[in-house]
């Protein structure tokens, strides 16, 4: 039997041979990293979405149409820098751990890749989104150090690597907590944080509907039993929204309310707006939708607008895809919105007016916004790509090789597996395994973007670029990742023919 050399392999040497300065060099960038977002942000741009989350705390009434689990979180931190700077500087520490965990875990295979890992996190699109406060951002920086923790802490002693994978378990829930529509892709992260030795596709897949099933029954019990959340029906957004496609698509009016027959006509022609749903709440001139369907009418909120729904998606399943293919269209490939900077107490003012370095960065932003990295379709494939990649790189359980001849079975047992508890590196034998961990971690971030911002191809209301957020920094650490398992495997030392035979000898 022969296989293939470009079977991947663990990195060249064991940890202990790593140098002490690429750890110390990602950890110093990742403070610079820090340093420079409060330098630029800080005390943080409020958005009108975090100023409806921050008047809950003071209200102490939370609802369920922005996370009240952000208003908990946010009343917690806030005594740290009263108002937008709390958030703030959570966000931004949560970002820079995840790039220096990664480029930590990196650094142990391939140094310079780690170091190169870490400078990732000053990627534009990534870096200018971390001082607007939005649930988006808050969302990606605690997933991405859910999957980071658990990255760095796969060579540790196993009490420190269970305390790791429990908090990054609880950080993954947490981020369904933020975001809803996050679930359907939480439980690829969840899959790895349980077993991050090596991805296994069939595993994950038994376990993706009870791991679904339970992080929604946890976000039920944290809303509504927990901070008593008051339920505003968030959901009845992408009716509206979908019945106001479907009318466009079919001409045919599908809103259950009593309309005249200049709203008859408006709401065929006039009103639909691939963009975002706010064409029928507040935008003109068709804000008269939500003013019939909430204030006058009374039907938002209730069974009969969902009625209406369903069977408008019966009747025209053709007018309902060209309204969501209208839409995602227009998510994927559009020049849509991307960094806050207004200042929400006079909109005509820049936010953070005493700060140049803010202002250098909005002219940047402008520059960059009709370029590719500010097409969500742009971090889409990549992520699709880096998964290919990553999948390439896992151990398919073929044995160790040399030079294209397999090692017989008693230099196989000699090299300790993740499976068996074995760690990176070598074996008593002196035998190195296939580095697993790496495609691993690759996979599921990656994987997880995928899958989340396809999500909004169901379920997306609004096509701003920071729904996508998520695909930045999980294409940009996962992609690093699967850079280092590729360098080490070119450059692996060939493993001695008295080491071959030591393991044969020895089993």
């Amino acid at each position: 039997m022969t296989i293939s050399h470009s079977a991947p392999h663990r990195f060249t040497g064991p940890p202990e041979r790593a140098a002490w300065w690429p750890a110390l060099s990602v950890a110093a960038i990742a403070g610079c990293g820090f340093a420079l977002a409060l330098y630029v942000f800080y005390p943080g741009v409020m958005t009108y979405d975090a100023l409806y989350v921050y008047k809950a705390i003071a209200e102490g009434k939370v609802g369920d149409w922005q996370s009240p689990v952000m208003t908990a979180l946010w009343a917690l931190v806030d005594p740290i820098a009263p108002g937008p700077g709390s958030m703030f500087l959570l966000t931004a520490a949560l970002y820079w751990l995840g790039f220096a965990l990664v480029g930590i875990a990196l650094a142990r295979r391939t140094p310079w890749v780690g170091v190169v890992a870490v400078l990732l996190g000053f990627v534009p699109p990534a870096f200018m989104f971390l001082g607007s406060i939005w649930r988006d951002m808050l969302f990606a920086s605690v997933w991405l150090c859910a999957a980071a923790l658990v990255f760095a802490a796969t060579e540790v002693r196993s009490a420190l690597r269970i305390a790791a994978q429990a908090a990054a378990l609880a950080l993954v829930g947490f981020g369904v907590m933020l975001r809803p529509n996050a679930l359907i892709a939480a439980p690829l992260l969840a899959s790895y944080v349980l077993w991050p030795d090596r991805f296994a596709w069939k595993r994950t897949a038994l376990a993706y509907v009870p791991a679904a099933l339970i992080l929604f029954g946890a976000m039920h019990v944290a809303y509504y039993d927990v901070l008593g959340a008051v339920r505003q029906h968030p959901q009845h957004s992408l009716f509206v929204f979908d019945l106001g496609g479907v009318t466009h698509f079919s001409k045919e009016n599908q809103f259950p309310a009593a309309w005249s027959p200049a709203e008859q006509q408006r709401l065929v022609t006039d009103c639909y707006d691939p963009y975002l749903w706010d064409a029928y709440w507040t935008g003109r001139p068709c804000s008269f939708v939500m003013q019939r369907l909430e204030n006058e009418q009374h039907i938002f909120g209730t069974p009969a607008l969902s009625a209406a729904w369903r069977k408008a998606l019966l009747a025209h399943p053709a007018a309902y895809l060209q309204h969501r293919a209208a839409f995602m269209g227009t998510f994927l490939l559009g020049s849509n919105f991307t960094i806050w900077t207004q200042d929400i107490n006079d909109p005509g003012k820049l936010a953070l007016p005493d700060s140049r370095a803010f202002a250098a960065l909005v002219a940047v932003s402008n520059v960059l916004k009709p370029t590719l990295v500010f097409r969500v379709a742009f971090w889409l494939m990549l992520s699709a790509v880096i998964c290919a990649a990553a999948w390439r790189r896992q151990d398919t359980g073929a044995p160790l090789v040399k030079g294209g001849n397999e090692f017989p079975p008693a230099a196989q047992d000699a090299a300790p597996s993740p499976a068996r508890g074995g760690g990176l590196g070598r074996g008593r034998s002196g035998l190195r395994e296939p580095d697993t961990t790496a495609g691993a971690f690759a996979l599921a971030v990656a994987g997880s973007a995928v899958v989340y911002v396809l999500t909004y191809a169901i379920v997306g209301v609004a096509a701003d670029f920071r729904y996508a957020y998520w695909a930045v920094p999980a294409a940009l650490t996962s992609g690093a990742a699967v850079i280092a398992g590729w360098i080490a495997q070119r450059v692996r030392a060939v493993i001695p023919e008295a080491e071959q035979n030591s393991a044969v000898r020895n089993p």
